[in-house]
């Protein structure tokens, strides 16, 4: 539940990103939506990944709990970004 959660906020958020920012490229909302792919990519990713492992057999899989906070680092940088970026003079 978490996982989807946090995919569909992001792709919203990458929606709006597109739709601010078409034809007119800004260095820090670009770098913001790359952060919210790669993190929710990442995030939602593992999570489902570990949801839908086996209980026994997911003890391969136990390197991917690194990479939910690693998902989870990228998508509050692109938040921050995107702020960052709603204050800076002619970027939006």
């Amino acid at each position: 539940k978490t996982g989807a959660s946090y995919q569909l906020w992001h792709a919203l958020a990458l929606l709006g990103i597109a739709a601010v920012s078409a034809g007119r490229p800004v260095r820090l909302v670009t770098i913001s939506g790359l952060a919210f792919f790669v993190g929710a990519l990442l995030f939602s990713g593992s999570l489902y990944v570990l949801a839908l492992s086996p209980l026994d057999g997911g003890a391969g899989r136990i390197w991917l709990v690194y990479l939910t906070p690693l998902g989870g680092a990228l998508l509050i940088f692109g938040w921050v970004l995107l702020f960052l970026a709603g204050f800076k003079k002619g970027s939006v």
